[in-house]
């Protein structure tokens, strides 16, 4: 009989799981084999199989991906802000007050040269945004020739809220409310560039990118951690 579980990220074995797969194979640039695929239950067996084909170093002398993503950002916001004693426990709303790091967004990635990590959208929420971007120029032309000019100005409302969307566009994860919390985050989010720059990386490194992977991905708002199963059973 399978064994049920609490610990788990619920997939349904609809394709969600080939997804994940392919989101880490993408992330650390390796190839999990067909062979390889069904033995892994766990999270902790995912770590393991990456561990062992990333060749991870399990020696503290080598460098922390979080601490260098850390102190690329504080150069970063410090450059862009001109606020001084940065540490990992300055929360982001005294640095942008009201959420407005969204403005700062693409400069935040200019100058680390790294990703922030902006929460995917739902492929309902995609189609809405999509609809909604294409759709009004299109109605707005098609009301300009029967009302003149009213129509007109629909197109114009969309050419003004359009560059606005960009600057809301992002809002850092929930739990990226300090400056460290962030920094690890776009460590996990960055790994493949910083690991190649470095020329090494930590096993924790290697942990930290694959819950980055699966906070994007997968539908759980519970703990993962090296005994979360893929599915709500296992045998």
């Amino acid at each position: 009989m399978p064994k049920k579980t609490e610990n788990s990220l619920y997939l349904y074995g609809d394709g969600d799981d080939v997804e994940i797969l392919e989101g880490v194979e993408a992330m650390f640039d390796v190839k999990i084999s067909d062979d390889e695929a069904p033995s892994l239950y766990t999270l902790g067996d995912l770590y393991d199989l990456l561990v062992s084909k990333l060749n991870a170093s399990d020696s503290r002398r080598s460098i922390c991906l979080t601490a260098a993503s850390f102190y690329r950002l504080r150069r970063a916001l410090t450059e862009l802000t001109g606020v001084k004693d940065i540490s990992p426990r300055t929360q982001l709303d005294s640095i942008f007050p009201n959420g407005k790091i969204g403005q700062a967004a693409k400069q935040i990635e200019h100058h680390t040269k790294m990703r922030l990590p902006i929460p995917e959208l739902g492929k309902l929420a995609t189609t809405l945004v999509m609809m909604l971007f294409f759709g009004t120029p299109i109605l707005a032309i098609a009301i300009g020739q029967v009302i003149g000019h009213w129509g007109w100005s629909v197109l114009l409302l969309w050419a003004l809220v359009v560059p606005l969307l960009k600057f809301a566009a992002y809002r850092a994860p929930e739990y990226c409310s300090d400056v460290g919390s962030l920094a690890k985050t776009m460590a996990g989010l960055n790994y493949s560039l910083l690991s190649a720059e470095f020329g090494v990386s930590h096993q924790d490194d290697v942990w930290n990118a694959l819950v980055e992977v699966l906070k994007n991905q997968a539908l759980t708002s519970g703990p993962i951690n090296q005994e979360t199963t893929f599915f709500s059973s296992v045998q």
